[in-house]
């Protein structure tokens, strides 16, 4: 059987903690790691999350399920000097495993059938064929600020809502949320220019890129779809070490 090791250290443990704790359930049951890569869908299917872990897991795969309870176990690692990966390939009708260790404790875990997996790795030839973008498709680029961002993730929580607002008129835009029912309005950003000239119209953006811990500016970038009535949304940033990307797609639609 194959088998990689490797260290992380304090800094790398507890980044990937972190990455694990925003996107554990309900955003997340699973968490499938190929070749150092995360690209996978969303629980409700509204997004797609990329996250680059080269630079922590070099070539390795394994997939990390049911995240909740393992996350329990994994924090009981935080604050150690080093913690081992070690990952073992299936092979000759043998169970596959991954093990993470410190100088005291190891915790086993057999590797899931693939199959099984609530959020499978996504290959970047899927990604091209949902999200193709190009410059003369871009609407609008903005920055969403750490204050801005968090702004939005209590406001939405307490709205208890899943989208905010995108409005686009003429040549600026601007990002609200409101309730159900419509007694309560939040305006986060208003003013920002678009490339593209447009009536009325309105993009419902999921929550899920506002909903986690981040260390820079949210990237965001909205595109139109040449021949469809669809925006391409892109929202980028970073947690530690990690950059985090998430892609979606949204209905442009007329205001009524």
């Amino acid at each position: 059987m194959s088998e990689t090791r490797l260290t992380l250290s304090s800094e790398q443990f507890e980044d990937f903690i972190k990455f694990i704790t925003n996107f554990r359930d309900p955003i997340f049951n699973d968490i499938d790691i190929r070749n150092g890569i995360i690209r996978q869908r969303s629980n409700d299917k509204s997004c797609i999350l990329e996250v680059n872990f080269s630079s922590m897991f070099p070539g390795i795969n394994f997939a990390l399920t049911d995240l909740k309870k393992k996350l329990d176990l994994l924090k009981l690692f935080s604050n150690q000097n080093d913690i081992t990966l070690n990952v073992v390939d299936a092979e000759g009708g043998e169970n596959g495993y991954f093990s993470f260790s410190d100088a005291y404790s190891s915790f086993k875990f057999v590797a899931p059938t693939l199959s099984f997996v609530d959020n499978p790795y996504i290959p970047i030839e899927e990604l091209n064929n949902i999200f193709t973008t190009s410059d003369e498709d871009l609407l609008l680029r903005t920055n969403f600020s750490t204050t801005i961002s968090n702004r939005v993730r209590i406001v939405t929580q307490s709205f208890n809502i899943a989208a905010i607002k995108v409005a686009l008129d003429g040549e600026t835009a601007c990002v609200n949320a409101e309730t159900q029912s419509k007694d309560q309005f939040a305006k986060f950003v208003d003013g920002i220019p678009t490339n593209i000239v447009l009536e009325k119209s309105f993009v419902n953006l999921p929550t899920i890129p506002f909903g986690f811990d981040h260390d820079t500016d949210i990237e965001f970038y909205m595109y139109k779809e040449p021949n469809d009535n669809i925006a391409l949304n892109k929202f980028s940033t970073t947690l530690g070490a990690l950059e985090i990307t998430i892609y979606c797609r949204s209905r442009l639609l007329k205001e009524s």
